[in-house]
């Protein structure tokens, strides 16, 4: 009875490769999550951003439109930004220059540069702030173009994982003769 019960304890696995994975799913997942839902939000505030550009871009060419009318349309075309845009047009209708303030506070890189232009073309010149939204539009395309040829797809990542083991081989192949012959003068040495 007691030689069973030892070898049935013996028999009990201690590590499954099951609990490997596990393991490492759980450590991981954290990780991933955080990276998948920085590039989700990214992308989200960039498109975001594009689209409160292109609709200030189109209210400021008409003539006699107030900045004021443009920060209440933006509100409205604004899902993300839209209780910020609602505060710094109530800033904005009192002070200037707090209103700009408050949207550079926030700390988000596409909007304080928008903010920029904004303030440009309230206090100082319309035409100037126009030229460098236009600028700022054509360098964004620009480096959204030269991007896109270096990002690395997914079918280029598994062509490359594919290929290691075949390379591998064959600089063994290659490889052996050589080693042996250099193993061979080492012996006569």
């Amino acid at each position: 009875m007691f030689i069973n019960k030892w070898e049935n304890v013996n028999k009990i696995g201690f590590f499954k490769p099951g609990y490997l994975w596990l393991i490492l799913i759980s450590l991981f997942l954290p990780d991933i999550f955080l990276v998948i839902r920085w590039l989700v939000k990214g992308a989200l505030y960039k498109k975001e951003i594009i689209k409160l550009e292109y609709i200030f871009e189109l209210l400021a060419r008409i003539d006699g439109i107030k900045t004021l009318d443009i920060i209440y349309e933006l509100e409205k075309a604004s899902k993300t930004y839209q209780c910020w845009f609602g505060q710094f047009g109530a800033i904005f209708r009192y002070d200037k220059k707090k209103g700009f303030e408050y949207l550079k506070s926030k700390n988000v890189k596409s909007l304080s540069k928008f903010t920029d232009i904004m303030e440009i073309y309230s206090l100082h010149d319309k035409e100037i702030a126009l030229q460098i939204l236009d600028r700022e539009a054509m360098e964004r395309d620009e480096s959204i173009i030269m991007s896109a040829d270096e990002t690395l797809d997914f079918m280029d990542l598994i062509a490359f994982i594919s290929i290691v083991p075949l390379v591998y081989e064959l600089a063994r192949l290659m490889l052996n003769p050589l080693l042996d012959i250099v193993y061979k003068a080492f012996e006569f040495i």
